[in-house]
């Protein structure tokens, strides 16, 4: 028997990894005010956490869009996030 992940057993890991190093990397957040030093600071997060610029970048844009409200906890930043 054989002790070597799966492909799907590396992957779900991957992600696993990935998610928590984006909790880790939102944690602080606070209630954040959605301004411009707040979003720069979400979408180095989101860099930071392994889900490329172009991926960060369209999250950052919805969030400034306003479609969200402007004082807002982590938890609803890990929620438009996610």
């Amino acid at each position: 028997m054989s002790t070597t992940p799966s492909w799907s057993q590396r992957l779900l890991g991957g992600f696993k990894r990935t998610s928590d190093r984006l909790t880790g990397n939102l944690a602080g957040l606070g209630a954040a005010r959605l301004d411009d030093a707040t979003l720069d600071d979400i979408e180095e997060a989101l860099i930071a956490s392994d889900l490329g610029p172009a991926t960060a970048g369209r999250v950052r844009q919805r969030l400034a869009d306003g479609q969200f409200e402007r004082n807002m906890e982590e938890l609803g930043i890990r929620v438009v996030v996610a």
